[in-house]
């Protein structure tokens, strides 16, 4: 068929047992995807269902009184296979495979996507506070080891390749073993001491031959829990999960972020839910 083409097919009685039972199913289908209906269907229907209709009363009319069928199709749009999505009943097994991966990853980008705003506002608090790094640690050195009006900027990138564990646990420890393991290199400043005039871009010059390790005053951990409520016990009491993943958490009623600096200081801590009592948290 062409754009725009429009065909007719006439159908005999006798290749029309199965159609009632096809068109309901589309029909539900259908119902179920305006947001309008809320009509249960099966995917099967038995001899007693037949007796009781199908709930379509043109449909239980064909089904006693069966009479040939005419078919129109009006082609309006053809779509390429990269198109659209395609139904699991047109894929291969090895399509099929493929598409559980693809699906995992799509709501693997979607949860991130959602996160990503809440832990970068978790985090500046830790940058700004000096949790990770003290401002006066990010002051560039000359190859003599003297500090310089000038200041590294840090531009922190953190990619997700797996979901199977708190996130902000994990970011967290990613971040302060990024920054324990970074070298700076020491800096050429031409531009005398008494000039006061603004220091160019082309008075700076880079001295990889020297490099300095990044000064972190205090180790940072953060520990993640999660408040599950048995509610098929009596005392519906809570229990505390320790680094719950994203399936746990889903269930927890409350969760507690707790980022720990030296000394025991608590850098930060993030609440989400209703806790009732902290001693949980207490060891």
């Amino acid at each position: 068929m062409l754009v725009d083409e429009i065909s007719q097919f006439d159908i005999e009685c006798i290749d029309l047992v199965q159609y009632p039972f096809v068109s309901k199913k589309l029909r539900d289908i259908a119902k179920t995807c305006d947001g309008k209906h809320s009509h249960v269907h099966t995917t099967h229907m038995c001899a007693a269902s037949v007796a009781q209709g199908t709930g379509y009363n043109e449909l239980d009319e064909l089904m006693k009184n069966p009479r040939p069928l005419r078919f129109v199709f009006h082609l309006l749009k053809v779509f390429e296979p990269n198109e659209y999505e395609h139904e699991s009943w047109q894929l291969g097994e090895e399509d099929k495979l493929k598409s559980v991966e693809e699906l995992r990853q799509k709501g693997n980008d979607l949860f991130v996507k959602k996160e990503s705003e809440d832990l970068s506002n978790l985090l500046l608090p830790l940058f700004s506070n000096g949790s990770f790094i003290l401002r006066e640690n990010l002051r560039c050195l000359d190859v003599n080891g003297k500090p310089l009006p000038l200041e590294w900027q840090l531009f922190i990138t953190v990619n997700v390749l797996c979901l199977e564990g708190n996130l902000l646990d994990a970011v967290v420890c990613a971040i302060r073993a990024a920054l324990a393991d970074t070298k700076l290199p020491s800096i050429v400043l031409n531009h005398s001491e008494g000039d006061e005039s603004a220091i160019e871009k082309s008075q700076i010059q880079v001295d990889y031959r020297t490099m300095y390790k990044l000064i972190l005053d205090e180790p940072l951990m953060c520990c993640s829990f999660g408040v599950f409520v048995d509610n098929d016990s009596k005392k519906k009491s809570e229990i505390l999960l320790m680094t719950p993943d994203i399936e746990a958490t889903s269930v927890c009623r409350a969760t507690c972020s707790v980022v720990i600096g030296k000394g025991d200081r608590i850098a930060l801590v993030r609440e989400r839910g209703r806790i009732t009592s902290f001693s949980l948290l207490k060891v």
